[in-house]
């Protein structure tokens, strides 16, 4: 009688785990590299208030990170890490943190280039600002500019 009720029980908590596991992504940095820009949020948690100052400058302006190409990754000491509200494999999360925030900072903000290169690392909150500025002033942004400038232009109104 007893197993009657303990097998389903486990079974159901086993494919629950399952199921919660499945809506994990697993993401390797190197996947983006040419790609996208990448910005790392290390954190304690979501809850810290870091965190919620940073996240809330880089919610503000989505436009412009989508415009840029950014990714942005919540990596926290406890709890579940996210690529935008995407949440990404423990073993992921461990692998970033491992690479790029092995002192453990409560708080910290990395900027990863095109070409897979640090290229902004501040332990305080970075404004969106200071962040385009910095990407807006890399070679290859500036490349892209001006490609999107030319495309403006060649479909442009045409004057007779």
């Amino acid at each position: 009688m007893m197993f009657n009720v303990i097998i389903p029980l486990i079974l159901s908590i086993y494919m629950l785990c399952l199921s919660v596991n499945m809506h994990e992504i697993d993401v390797n940095l190197e996947d983006y590299r040419w790609k996208n820009r990448i910005v790392l949020i290390f954190a304690t948690g979501p809850d810290s208030d870091s965190y919620l100052q940073q996240i809330e400058k880089m919610n503000s302006d989505k436009d412009g990170l989508q415009e840029r190409d950014v990714l942005v990754f919540s990596l926290f000491q406890q709890g579940t890490s996210y690529l935008n509200d995407k949440a990404i494999s423990q073993e992921s999360a461990e692998r970033i943190i491992a690479r790029y925030n092995s002192g453990q900072k409560e708080f910290r903000f990395i900027l990863i280039g095109k070409d897979g290169g640090v290229k902004l690392d501040k332990e305080m909150i970075v404004s969106t600002g200071d962040l385009f500025g910095n990407i807006d002033s890399m070679p290859m942004r500036r490349q892209e500019m001006r490609s999107i400038q030319r495309s403006d232009n060649e479909s442009g109104p045409n004057h007779f």
